[in-house]
């Protein structure tokens, strides 16, 4: 073979890979033991936002498949990091709207999670979440990154660290974890 068929079958390799890895991202929560089936253990919005789910955390984080760690620069930098932090911005948001309720709270908010989130914010009570409303201009906390991303986001009740996925980039930035600043590691 030649280098560039080298290279071609490499990416093939690559791609193929990414994609058997992406199969395993529609399962529903672990030791759910059903795709997709949703926990049955509450009838109604009962936690508190970020409280430890089994496996210790809020949300569970983005799957290997999800985490790419290839570097932006420049222009496609600026871009991703804006994106991401309009995304952030806007869940904390709709995240502090303790005037609604929770039906029309989840509504809004849901589309702005990742599958794992909404897992595990979906019993939160919005008169529960401490923050009233985003203080000041959102923060990246990482320099180069693709498809994941953190924006720290200052409200009244601290700055919390918004973490961010999407699988590709040219999909919209889901939120996995609202960070309270009594969470934040450092």
């Amino acid at each position: 073979m030649t280098t560039g068929s080298n290279r071609l079958a490499g990416v093939s390799a690559v791609a193929i890979a990414a994609a058997l890895a992406l199969t395993g991202c529609v399962a529903g929560p672990p030791g759910s033991g059903t795709p997709g089936e949703a926990p049955s253990t509450s009838t109604g919005p009962t936690s508190t936002p970020g409280a430890p789910t089994a496996a210790g955390e809020g949300s569970p984080a983005p799957t290997a498949a999800q985490d790419d760690d290839t570097a932006v620069t420049g222009d496609a930098l600026s871009q991703a990091q804006t994106a991401a932090a309009q995304a952030a911005v806007d869940t904390v948001a709709i995240f502090a709207r303790k005037d609604l309720p929770y039906d029309a709270w989840w509504q809004l908010l849901a589309p702005h999670l990742s599958e794992q989130a909404q897992q595990a914010y979906q019993y939160t009570d919005p008169v529960n979440v401490p923050i009233h409303g985003v203080t000041g201009s959102p923060v990246p906390l990482e320099e180069t990154w693709t498809n994941n991303g953190r924006i720290a986001v200052p409200t009244d009740a601290g700055t919390y660290e918004v973490r961010l996925f999407r699988p590709d980039t040219a999909s919209a930035w889901l939120v996995w974890d609202i960070v309270p600043p009594d969470r934040q590691n450092g």
